[in-house]
């Protein structure tokens, strides 16, 4: 006989709660919110987090890794200024910050690249999940 699912429905209210407020802020902290509320409502129907933790957690880690990187690397906000000169020549400097002071800076109209951090985001991500399967891994024969 199959164990028997358990609901747990403050989670599930939770990640509703947690994935409806992600989509309405989606266009600014939303997406991580909404991820979050999506785990929470998956831990609430399935009960993986009891159930499959060594699945269930490392997932966890490797998601948070992902957005703590990128949000660490990503260009934030970016300034601009543009001169003409009395040739009609239009001279100018992008200059963009981030959290850990990676220098983003251009020409004029200069776009700054997110695969830097894509790339930290997503090895972060694969060393949180390795890393947190590994603890669980070397607990279980405790």
């Amino acid at each position: 006989m199959a164990a028997q699912h358990r609901f747990r429905p403050g989670y599930v209210a939770a990640g509703i709660v947690l994935m409806v407020f992600g989509f309405i802020s989606i266009f600014t902290i939303g997406v991580p919110i909404l991820v979050a509320g999506v785990i929470v409502l998956v831990a609430g129907l399935t009960d993986a987090h009891r159930r499959r933790p060594r699945v269930f957690w490392p997932v966890v880690a490797a998601i948070a890794a992902l957005f703590v990187g990128y949000v660490l690397v990503a260009p934030l906000s970016c300034t601009s200024q543009a001169v003409v000169r009395e040739s009609g020549e239009d001279v100018g400097a992008t200059s963009c910050t981030n959290l850990v002071g990676i220098d983003y800076s251009g020409g004029l109209g200069y776009n700054p690249p997110l695969w830097p951090a894509v790339a930290v985001g997503g090895g972060g991500a694969a060393l949180a999940g390795a890393a947190t399967r590994r603890s669980m891994s070397s607990d279980r024969g405790r």
